[in-house]
């Protein structure tokens, strides 16, 4: 372990805090959010380029490239909050985000949007809106948060974001996971 580095748990206890314990399942859901909402943007950045369009946000930053670079700060964003080095890092960058997600879809409702962001790739889901104003508010507490407290980093956080975004790929694509996993009626095990 590197100097510094926050553990998992404290040397003068074999238990993690509750405190510990939060912060670790914060940022994990936190990185796994951003990190699936950008690669859904890098593979199909034209929903989000349709849904940006439709609030008039400007042509020049509504491009293939804008979008996929977008996804790209996400991205950093999330993995960055993981790890002692880059969390302060990573903390204000997904504040930064937090605050955009909230401006969008403060936009968005006061536009009336309709468009489907594509977020998480699902070119059918939301509009720019609420649930972009709440996922907002959540971000801008969790970087806020990092900033301000230790937190956890380090492998449990990896687990930890590993195991969210297993759970949130499942959830985001039930369409065609959940038959996958679903034992067939009829057949025994």
């Amino acid at each position: 372990m590197l100097a510094g580095e926050c553990c998992w748990y404290r040397k003068d206890s074999p238990m993690a805090s509750m405190h510990d314990v939060v912060l670790v399942v914060v940022n994990s859901v936190a990185a796994a959010i951003l990190v699936q909402a950008a690669l859904s943007k890098i593979a199909a950045p034209s929903h989000l380029r349709q849904a940006l369009s439709e609030v008039d946000v400007p042509d020049a930053l509504t491009t293939t490239n804008a979008v996929r670079l977008y996804a790209g700060i996400e991205c950093l964003a999330g993995i960055a909050l993981l790890f002692s080095a880059t969390r302060s890092v990573g903390a204000v960058l997904v504040a930064a985000l937090g605050l955009v997600f909230i401006g969008l879809g403060g936009l968005g409702m006061a536009r009336g949007s309709v468009e489907p962001c594509g977020c998480f790739g699902n070119p059918a889901g939301r509009p720019l809106g609420i649930t972009n104003v709440a996922l907002g508010a959540a971000l801008v507490a969790a970087g806020a948060t990092n900033l301000l407290t230790r937190s956890p980093t380090g492998s449990a956080a990896l687990l930890g974001t590993a195991l969210a975004l297993l759970v949130l790929c499942l959830y985001v694509n039930r369409a065609w996971a959940w038959p996958l996993i679903r034992p067939r009626r009829g057949t025994s095990l």
